[in-house]
């Protein structure tokens, strides 16, 4: 006999351990892979402002003391007002000016600073060499500025954004003349204008004081202040127009998309973005749903060993009522006749059925056999075959389904 109820049990058992383990992997691995991605991005929107206020302390350092020099160094200050300074009259004021330069180069690694006035275009900076006399314009001159001037479309560039009375620019080349030697500087530039008014238009510009630092000062701050965690995230700075600053593991021109955290400096507006170089368990991730796949299969095998034994402890019963059917042989072949199906409750509702028939037709035949017995012991009683003991009488009455009537 076929177990055939026992199997669609343990099936039935299985189908649950396997939709409930199922789910129970998946919804873990979602909710550990979330997790783990938050507190990564967590640590690197950390990483990225630590290392934005680093660069940013140290250029807003460089805003207030050219603001303070500006106002404060006679030299510098009266260069402004072409009324009380004449680059072109006095050789010791021009001296006193460019020694004043010098000085702001020297507080703050800058390695070119320079001086523009806009009422005559007078131009000065901290490099005597690079500077002939023939290229610093007289006050009585108003021509412009020599285009020869390495800086001359960034300088009237800067002179036509009168927005911002101080800013700083991203990386660019910077050359002091175009027919200067030395290949062009990678630098970046802080721009102070100096206004005659509050009103901040175009047209109150005394002047304007540049300031370019290398480049690679941007790098020396990060990796004089690097913080662990840098093995897992990298930084990269952008300026305002998405034109790379520092690229910590190289790349090319800003895009979001690459970047898991991107803040952008007040003080600047420069991009700070960071992506993750190493995601730890999230990089594993891909190959979790196979790792949780045989672990799933080793639960699910267990689960079926267990259940196949409670399954089996509770088909027991079931299986000792068709060991006592099977064991009924007069009946077994009507039985199986009946019955193809090998399902163990269809059988023990066969078996219950016949049973009941055959109790109903043994009942009908009983009561039969019992009226012709009484027939009989009435017709020997009448012809004299019979006698029955006055004390047996009521025995007698009894086998035949009678009983004897008293009279009051």
């Amino acid at each position: 006999m076929k177990k055939q109820w026992f199997y669609r049990l343990l099936l039935s058992y299985i189908s649950i351990l396997f939709v409930i383990t199922s789910l129970l992997v998946v919804i873990f691995f979602l909710v550990l892979t979330d997790f783990s991605k938050k507190q990564v991005i967590k640590a690197s929107d950390a990483f990225t402002t630590h290392n934005m206020q680093m660069v940013d302390q140290y250029l807003a350092s460089v805003n207030l003391f050219i603001a303070d020099k500006v106002i404060s160094d006679d030299y510098i200050s009266a260069f402004f007002d072409d009324s009380e300074f004449d680059l072109s009259d006095i050789d010791l004021d021009r001296y006193h000016l460019q020694e004043s330069l010098l000085k702001i180069c020297a507080s703050y690694d800058i390695k070119y600073a320079y001086v523009f006035r806009t009422s005559d275009q007078s131009l000065l900076g901290n490099n005597v060499t690079d500077y002939p006399e023939e290229n610093i314009l007289p006050s009585s001159d108003k021509r412009t500025i020599d285009k020869n001037f390495g800086d001359y479309d960034f300088l009237w560039k800067v002179l036509d954004d009168d927005k911002n009375p101080y800013s700083w620019t991203g990386v660019r080349n910077y050359s002091e003349f175009d027919n200067n030697r030395l290949p062009p500087q990678s630098v970046i530039s802080f721009v102070y204008k100096k206004y005659s008014q509050v009103t901040g238009s175009k047209s109150s510009i005394q002047g304007v004081l540049v300031a370019n630092i290398d480049s690679s000062v941007i790098r020396n701050i990060l990796e004089l202040w690097k913080i662990p965690g840098t093995q897992i995230n990298s930084i990269d700075i952008y300026d305002k127009s998405g034109n790379p600053i520092f690229l910590q593991d190289g790349g090319g021109s800003y895009k979001e998309s690459n970047y898991v955290v991107t803040k952008v400096s007040e003080l600047t507006g420069w991009k700070y973005c960071c992506k993750v170089k190493n995601w730890g368990f999230v990089d594993i991730a891909p190959f979790l749903p196979y790792i949780w796949i045989v672990i799933g299969l080793i639960l699910i095998i267990i689960g079926t060993l267990w259940m196949a034994v409670v399954s089996r402890r509770n088909y027991k019963p079931i299986e000792s009522i068709m060991s006592m059917i099977q064991s009924y042989t007069p009946q077994r072949s009507a039985l199986g006749a009946k019955s193809k199906s090998n399902d163990e409750f269809k059988l023990i509702k066969h078996a219950l059925e016949n049973l009941m028939e055959q109790s109903n037709m043994y009942k009908r035949q009983f009561n039969e056999g019992m009226v012709f017995k009484r027939r009989q012991v009435f017709k020997e009683l009448m012809e004299g075959t019979r006698t029955i003991a006055p004390e047996g009488i009521q025995s007698e009455l009894s086998h035949l389904g009678l009983t004897l009537g008293n009279k009051q």
